[in-house]
């Protein structure tokens, strides 16, 4: 797994796995967003969660949906 992406009562956690993830998640977030994006601690709304499910396999990245 590359990307997982955890529900939350009120929006998605990021959780990077794989360098590729890292990668890519690089070309989406500022660098203000980096400590918390490599932490896991980075919270997206849950209306971002399909268009960057489909963004990120479009990019070949392996992605899991975790449910709250």
């Amino acid at each position: 797994m590359d990307l997982t992406l955890a529900k939350l009562e009120n929006g998605v956690r990021l959780l990077p796995f794989s360098i590729e993830a890292v990668a890519w998640l690089q070309t989406h977030f500022d660098d203000q967003a980096w400590p918390a994006v490599l932490s896991g601690k980075a919270k997206l709304s849950l209306e971002s969660m399909p268009s960057l499910t489909a963004a990120a396999g479009e990019a070949g990245l392996r992605v899991a949906v975790l449910a709250a």
